[in-house]
């Protein structure tokens, strides 16, 4: 049996049989729908690289719309933050396109989101399973030079077992290290278990692609395939922001000063900072790289005088900030609000462990 994609756009009914009919596209819908794009593209480092790959070949009014490997969110917003412009757009995209070497097909992207082991995906994933049957396999637990393959019969009528069948090659440099007995056909796979093989890899930067087929009393049971994109981890660089892009709604002046006249509270109209989104630089939102410090002149009688900061995002590389000014004394007062920003990039490297 050969999984069928969510992204796939015709389903070859002809070479399925019968048991495979059924729902045979919706496993990939369940995939999609249940990743938590948000959280997956910040914690995951293949699931990132599959959005990034996505972007890179799109436009600015397809990124944001496109939810076609993000669930509900568009991808943009995910990648960029909601309300992105297409200057960053513009620059991300061109930068993206530079990491080539990165890249991993759409064609793989259920591989991508079973092997990043989120729980509520595989549950949601093998529930969608249990309606159809066949051989699925799926990476997990990848190291740079280690990863386990877990494997998984869905049964048909009259099929409770299947082993495999050895007519595959593993690539080189590929070893198993345990689980050898199943690849070699010799324990059967029994129906609703997992069969886990763990393989030993030539270094990190290979993919691995690998498809096995099944047998029961020597009679063919169908086939699939899993995909090991390269295994790569992100380092984080960050650097102070030096106020030093300007132009349009961009301010270079990391002090907003407010003046309220005596007995009145106002609120100063917004004031933007921007990342210039070049080289891959952009705002890190992280709290601890993010600060507003407010002051009020004179300060005499602080109980009677107030600055509030109001702060939002404008996609991950504009940052507005607003300063509210209150004076309930006779005095005219003066707030300010200085603010403190830290860029981020991340450089890939592969793997060591």
């Amino acid at each position: 049996m050969k999984r069928i994609s969510y992204l796939a756009s015709v389903l070859m009914v002809a070479a399925l049989s019968p048991f495979d009919l059924v729902n045979a596209a919706e496993c990939g819908e369940v995939l999609v729908q249940g990743t938590k794009s948000l959280r997956l593209y910040h914690e995951n480092t293949e699931y990132r690289r599959l959005l990034e790959t996505r972007l890179a070949q799109m436009t600015f009014d397809e990124a944001k719309r496109d939810t076609s490997i993000t669930g509900t969110i568009p991808i943009g917003d995910v990648l960029l933050g909601a309300g992105f412009t297409q200057a960053a757009f513009e620059q991300h995209r061109n930068y993206f396109q530079r990491q080539s070497s990165l890249f991993i097909s759409s064609s793989h992207t259920e591989d991508v989101l079973l092997s990043t082991g989120d729980k509520e995906i595989i549950t949601a994933w093998s529930q969608c399973m249990q309606n159809r049957s066949g051989l699925a396999l799926r990476f997990k637990e990848a190291h740079g030079r280690s990863a386990v393959l877990v494997i998984t019969w869905f049964p048909a009528a009259g099929v409770p077992q299947v082993n495999i069948a050895q007519d595959y090659v593993l690539p080189a440099g590929v070893v198993i290290t345990s689980g050898k007995d199943v690849m070699q056909g010799k324990r059967s796979i029994i129906a609703g278990t997992n069969q886990e093989i763990a393989l030993e890899l030539p270094d990190p930067q290979t993919p691995l692609s690998l498809t096995l087929s099944a047998v029961y009393k020597r009679t063919p049971r169908g086939s699939d395939s899993a995909f090991l994109p390269s295994r790569m981890k992100w380092i984080r660089e960050t650097r102070n922001y030096q106020f030093n892009v300007a132009g349009g709604v961009c301010s270079t002046n990391p002090t907003l000063i407010w003046d309220t006249p005596r007995h009145t509270g106002t609120i100063s109209p917004p004031v933007t900072y921007c990342s210039s989104a070049a080289d891959g630089w952009r705002f890190s939102q992280w709290p601890q790289d993010v600060s507003v410090e407010t002051t009020v002149w004179p300060s005499e009688v602080p109980l009677h005088q107030i600055a509030v900061k109001h702060t939002s995002w404008t996609g991950a590389d504009q940052f507005n900030v607003s300063l509210g000014c209150s004076s309930s004394t006779g005095t005219d007062i003066r707030c300010t609000a200085t603010t403190r920003l830290v860029e981020e990039r991340l450089i890939w490297t592969p793997r060591t462990d």
